[in-house]
């Protein structure tokens, strides 16, 4: 039986008749197969915002609560990686006292 995530084809190359697989875009991720195993992954991730002015000296004065000014557009999506692998995109979002990330789009 083949695997349902892939497409077997034929191809007729000058006369000779060869198989080969081409991969087919899932609709969900929670169609592989591996979902199982991978849904329970732990995996650390990070989130780039460029800050141009920004230098040693600054990292080193700073304090809690302290706010730094970045030259990223507020409208602007930032990347979301997950061991330097870009994943997705995500937009800033505050709850209460919380900075956090809400995922908009999958790489």
């Amino acid at each position: 039986m083949t695997n349902p995530h892939f497409l077997e084809t034929t191809v007729q190359s000058g006369g000779k008749r060869d198989t080969c697989s081409r991969t087919l875009r899932m609709v969900q991720i929670e169609d592989h197969s591996a979902w199982p195993k991978l849904s329970h992954m732990e995996m650390p991730f990070s989130v780039e915002v460029e800050l141009s002015a920004f230098n040693v000296r600054h990292l080193l004065t700073l304090t809690p609560g302290q706010v730094i000014e970045s030259s990223w557009k507020e409208s602007d999506d930032v990347f979301i990686k997950a061991a330097d692998v870009q994943i997705g995109w995500g937009e800033f979002e505050v709850d209460e006292q919380k900075l956090l990330i809400r995922m908009t789009r999958l790489a």
